[in-house]
């Protein structure tokens, strides 16, 4: 079942998309589900959580992030 997380923004932020859709995958995937987007005209935003969390935008700035969860592998 698919989750909308909604969160308030501060009133000084600058505009911005109002959503971001999270894509959770299983964790061997992950670099290749990324390496697609990119290919495909994405960039890399944020991958410090890798391969937990891996933040990527389109050519619009939108962003969307790829999730795995890692606890089984830690």
């Amino acid at each position: 079942m698919p989750n909308l997380w909604f969160d308030d923004l501060d009133e000084d932020a600058p505009p911005r998309q109002r959503f971001h859709v999270e894509v959770y995958v299983a964790p061997e995937v992950v670099e290749q589900r990324v390496a697609a987007a990119l290919a495909a005209g994405g960039t890399l935003v944020d991958d410090s959580s890798a391969p937990g969390l891996v933040v990527i935008a389109d050519q619009d700035g939108n962003r969307g992030v790829v999730c795995a969860d890692t606890s089984a592998t830690a």
